[in-house]
């Protein structure tokens, strides 16, 4: 009875869309969407879920007249009270193949972690798993999807998903979109750095997050979590700057943030389409849903207007499937000054910032996309953290301008701001295109074509679909270290930010042509494996003076180039043996009080080419006295060993560590607590001299987290 309800339902969808195709409403022709997106855990393990939180959500919907979307994680859907609630409602409903043990327990396989860990890439998403498991684990959950709801989901969501899988979906359960995660580096144990930054997108056949040049029907459509500030989100670690609640109320800002970005995401003068999407995990807590409802109800007003609509995925899907056009802008200010400001330019073939930062204004990053590269997870599985790194012509975020003056750090990222810029950032890599520049005067238009930003009368950058061109203040010498990125100085082989592998072979990189782009010299310099001439264009043309450049792969060595240099593009770490020469081990705090704080060790494994890893070797340490020592699991991210020595009486500590080959003695001490035991102090004048040293290294510390808490956050 269920198959043919089901049946007779798509029937009328079928009709409907059909109807619309050909009778388009007319306030579809330049369409403002929004999609909301709500994830639902179960009562489980890993991070459970709230059903009144599901409620709190579903009445905030209804009091606005909203359509969402919710999709249920697995344990979820043995829950009768999620089921019922959501099948009478309105509501779209998905997946969210978030894996926890439950699901390949059914599925028949070891899930790879514990509780405390079920989180990270490698145990919480089908990246981690081999093709065969993958297959299990999704043909598990649609059947039990179906068994519950009567079909199978046209939408799904994971924070990272596998390109292999994503064709599976499609194939097999006829899934339309799927969801991941915004651009972040590091975040909850996965990375996703060079991707469209917010606009939706088909993918390629091999590698989520690089956009197929044409509507890849074959793979479903990728939208992206929550709508990211163009301005701050680039190589931010402090996760506040999206207009998810949670992210922005570690910075204790307000609605008037969201409202910020969601107006602003709404309001691209270049765009055809504007698009938002929410969403908020029903295991968050009261104060972020809260927050939530505030954005629902200001949403709610904004979709009074006849332009503005919220629609569910799959309608979105339809409507974009006709309409979808390769080439967008996205572009923003910051809340606070207006003079700060980003433009997105992704296309199908390559993704370029622009950044107008104290008054400068430089190209701060160069992604290149081909169909033919392919995901690091098509085949192989994730071992630990998930790494999806874009290659890079230029990365404004990870890697500084040569002469910085800071060591490049492969694990961290940061903005690319310069206004009130810390100096123990170092300066990021850049294109510089104009200085002192008054941001009233900049103009950005796009027709057609072309998009361009001009100063003035004076053309700084233009860029169609394949090719951009730029003017440099420094025009004498286009290989100097402003243009190169530090991994020049990192690598010594980026030439005129062009990637030669050790034979000298072209890798990657920016080849110039001759003229400002056309689709005809475009396709002679993409059909020959030569590099162009960099002559100029001629004296004649009013875009005379620009450099203009075809950013360009080759596919066939990038697997290999990304083995050969994985602190680069795939920064996986290794269990492997360690370098006794750049090893190093460090006392935390030299001072602990005794029965109170730790000893904190912190051992850095290195190999021979000072790269982290996970150290292959057993550490040891011996203490005299003996002191109750806790060597703790290795930080995944960057191999960082902490170890805590507790003692119960005030101390001298001598500590011997060794690891392999390496080896290293350090002195800590254990002081005693002159707070509260005045008198043992007084008799003990040596140890609280100890214990004076301890309470100017707290004091310090304070200061400290002060700053850097101050510091994470740019605005």
């Amino acid at each position: 009875m269920k198959k043919i309800e089901f049946r007779l339902v798509s029937y009328f969808v079928i009709i409907f869309y059909a109807f619309t195709l050909f009778h388009p409403s007319p306030t579809l022709a330049k369409p403002h969407y929004t999609v909301i997106i709500n994830q639902v855990r179960g009562d489980s393990c890993c991070q459970p879920g709230s059903v009144k939180n599901l409620k709190q959500q579903l009445e905030y919907l209804q009091n606005n007249n909203l359509t969402a979307n919710f999709v249920l994680r697995y344990d979820a859907l043995f829950q009768p009270e999620i089921i019922t609630k959501l099948k009478n409602s309105n509501h779209q409903i998905g997946a969210y193949l978030e894996i926890i043990p439950s699901l390949t327990q059914a599925a028949a396989i070891t899930h790879q972690s514990d509780e405390t860990k079920w989180y990270q890439a490698q145990n919480a998403y089908l990246v981690g798993y081999s093709q065969e498991q993958r297959q299990k684990i999704i043909d598990v959950y649609m059947n039990k999807f179906q068994q519950e709801l009567g079909y199978y989901p046209q939408l799904t969501t994971a924070w990272m998903i596998d390109a292999w899988s994503l064709s599976y979906l499609k194939k097999q359960y006829g899934v339309l979109v799927h969801q991941i995660t915004r651009e972040q580096f590091g975040t909850d144990s996965y990375t996703l750095s060079g991707g469209p930054p917010h606009y939706p997108y088909w993918p390629n056949s091999n590698w989520a997050l690089i956009p197929n040049a044409t509507k890849n029907t074959t793979m479903p459509l990728i939208v992206r979590q929550t709508i990211s500030d163009p301005v701050y989100n680039y190589g931010d670690q402090s996760n506040s700057y999206t207009s998810q609640p949670n992210d922005y109320l570690l910075r204790e800002a307000s609605t008037t943030y969201f409202k910020h970005l969601f107006l602003q995401a709404h309001n691209q003068p270049q765009a055809n389409l504007t698009f938002a999407l929410l969403g908020l995990e029903n295991s968050m807590t009261d104060n972020i849903q809260q927050e939530f409802a505030k954005q629902l109800d200001f949403v709610g007003q904004w979709q009074n207007e006849a332009e503005n609509q919220v629609i569910n995925a799959s309608a979105f899907y339809h409507w974009y499937r006709q309409n979808y056009q390769p080439s967008f802008i996205y572009q923003g200010q910051n809340q606070n000054e207006p003079a700060e400001k980003a433009w997105w330019l992704t296309t199908d073939n390559y993704r370029l910032r622009v950044r107008l930062s104290d008054h400068n204004l430089f190209i701060a990053d160069i992604r290149i996309y081909d169909p033919n590269l392919e995901g690091p997870y098509f085949a192989k599985q994730a071992n630990l953290l998930g790494w999806w790194i874009v290659p890079y012509v230029l990365d404004g975020s990870r890697f500084l301008a040569d002469g910085a003056g800071v060591e490049t750090n492969f694990f961290t990222s940061s903005n690319d701001y310069l206004l009130n810029r810390q100096a123990k950032l170092g300066e990021p890599s850049q294109i510089l295109l104009a200085s002192d520049v008054n941001a009233d005067n900049l103009q950005s238009e796009k027709n057609n074509e072309y998009f361009e930003i001009r100063l003035a009368d004076k053309v700084l950058l233009k860029a169609n679909e394949d090719s951009f061109c730029f003017v440099s203040e420094d025009e004498a010498d286009q290989s100097t270290a402003k243009q190169a990125p530090a991994l020049a100085k990192v690598m010594g082989n980026l030439n005129k930010l062009t990637w030669v592998d050790r034979e000298g072979h072209f890798q990657w990189g920016l080849q110039p042509i001759s003229a400002t782009p056309s689709s005809s010299s475009i396709s002679a310099i993409l059909s020959s494996s030569s590099t162009p001439s960099n002559s100029e264009t001629p004296s004649n043309s009013s875009d005379s003076y620009l450099k203009c450049f075809v950013p360009k792969i080759d596919p066939r060595n990038f697997t290999k180039q990304r083995d050969m240099y994985p602190q680069l593009l795939f920064p996986e770490l290794k269990i492997q043996n360690i370098s006794a020469e750049k090893t190093n081990a460090s006392l935390n705090n030299r001072w602990a009080v005794a029965q109170r704080n730790p000893l904190r060790l912190v051992v850095a494994p290195r190999d021979d080419g000072d790269n982290m890893v996970l150290a292959k070797e057993k550490i040891e340490v011996k203490t005299e006295p003996a002191t109750d020592i806790t060597i703790n699991t290795p930080n995944p991210e960057n191999g960082l060993v902490f170890i805590d020595l507790n003692h119960p009486q005030p101390s001298k500590v001598e500590i011997h560590l060794s690891l392999g080959s390496f080896a290293q003695n350090l002195t800590g001490y254990f002081v005693p607590n002159c707070y509260d035991d005045k008198l043992y102090c007084l008799t003990h004048p040596r140890q609280t001299w100890w214990f004076v040293q301890n309470w100017l290294g707290d004091k310090a510390r304070q200061k400290q987290e002060e700053i850097d808490k101050a510091a994470q956050f740019i605005d």
